[in-house]
Protein backbone atom coordinates (compact mmCIF):
# COMPACT_ATOMS: atom_id res chain seq x y z
CA UNK A 1 0.00 0.00 0.00
CA UNK A 2 1.38 3.43 -0.96
CA UNK A 3 0.87 6.22 1.57
CA UNK A 4 1.41 9.89 0.70
CA UNK A 5 2.19 12.51 3.33
CA UNK A 6 1.59 16.12 2.32
CA UNK A 7 3.91 18.91 3.48
CA UNK A 8 6.44 16.17 4.11
CA UNK A 9 9.32 18.38 5.18
CA UNK A 10 7.33 20.40 7.70
CA UNK A 11 7.64 19.69 11.41
CA UNK A 12 4.59 17.43 11.53
CA UNK A 13 5.06 15.88 8.08
CA UNK A 14 8.59 14.74 8.91
CA UNK A 15 7.42 13.24 12.23
CA UNK A 16 4.64 11.37 10.44
CA UNK A 17 7.06 9.98 7.86
CA UNK A 18 9.48 8.78 10.53
CA UNK A 19 6.62 7.12 12.42
CA UNK A 20 5.30 5.42 9.27
CA UNK A 21 8.73 3.88 8.66
CA UNK A 22 8.12 1.71 11.74
CA UNK A 23 5.02 0.22 10.12
CA UNK A 24 5.61 0.08 6.38
CA UNK A 25 8.67 0.03 4.09
CA UNK A 26 10.12 3.40 3.11
CA UNK A 27 9.47 2.42 -0.50
CA UNK A 28 5.73 2.61 0.23
CA UNK A 29 5.90 6.15 1.63
CA UNK A 30 5.64 9.18 -0.65
CA UNK A 31 6.26 12.70 0.58
CA UNK A 32 4.92 15.75 -1.22
CA UNK A 33 6.09 19.33 -1.15
CA UNK A 34 6.49 22.24 -3.54
CA UNK A 35 10.21 21.59 -3.97
CA UNK A 36 10.70 17.81 -3.71
CA UNK A 37 14.51 17.93 -3.79
CA UNK A 38 14.47 19.54 -0.34
CA UNK A 39 12.98 16.33 1.08
CA UNK A 40 15.78 13.97 0.00
CA UNK A 41 16.97 13.64 3.62
CA UNK A 42 13.72 11.87 4.57
CA UNK A 43 14.70 8.71 2.70
CA UNK A 44 11.38 8.33 0.90
CA UNK A 45 10.18 9.06 -2.62
CA UNK A 46 9.42 12.77 -2.94
CA UNK A 47 6.96 14.21 -5.45
CA UNK A 48 6.03 17.76 -6.32
CA UNK A 49 2.79 18.75 -4.63
CA UNK A 50 1.48 22.28 -4.40
CA UNK A 51 -1.90 22.83 -2.73
CA UNK A 52 -2.69 25.60 -5.21
CA UNK A 53 -1.99 23.57 -8.37
CA UNK A 54 -4.45 20.73 -8.82
CA UNK A 55 -2.38 19.17 -11.61
CA UNK A 56 0.59 18.81 -9.24
CA UNK A 57 -1.47 16.82 -6.77
CA UNK A 58 -3.09 14.68 -9.43
CA UNK A 59 0.39 13.65 -10.59
CA UNK A 60 1.81 13.37 -7.06
CA UNK A 61 -0.98 11.06 -5.95
CA UNK A 62 -0.81 8.70 -8.90
CA UNK A 63 -0.63 5.15 -7.53
CA UNK A 64 -1.26 6.28 -3.95
CA UNK A 65 -3.75 4.35 -1.84
CA UNK A 66 -3.92 6.62 1.23
CA UNK A 67 -3.21 10.31 1.77
CA UNK A 68 -2.26 11.81 5.12
CA UNK A 69 -2.95 15.51 4.67
CA UNK A 70 -1.95 17.93 7.31
CA UNK A 71 -2.92 21.52 7.79
CA UNK A 72 -0.44 24.15 6.69
CA UNK A 73 -0.76 26.01 9.97
CA UNK A 74 2.36 26.21 12.11
CA UNK A 75 3.00 23.52 14.67
CA UNK A 76 4.38 24.18 18.14
CA UNK A 77 7.79 22.85 19.13
CA UNK A 78 6.19 20.31 21.47
CA UNK A 79 6.62 16.64 20.73
CA UNK A 80 3.63 15.48 18.74
CA UNK A 81 2.61 11.94 19.65
CA UNK A 82 1.56 9.85 16.69
CA UNK A 83 -0.37 6.66 17.08
CA UNK A 84 -1.31 4.64 14.05
CA UNK A 85 -3.86 1.90 14.47
CA UNK A 86 -2.70 -1.52 13.23
CA UNK A 87 -6.05 -1.68 11.42
CA UNK A 88 -4.91 1.26 9.27
CA UNK A 89 -2.76 -1.11 7.26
Amino acid sequence: MKVAVTSATGKLGAVIIEALKHYIPSSDIIGTRRKPAKGAHLGVEMRKGNYVLQKDFEEALTGVDTVLKRQTESVSNELIPLWISPDFF
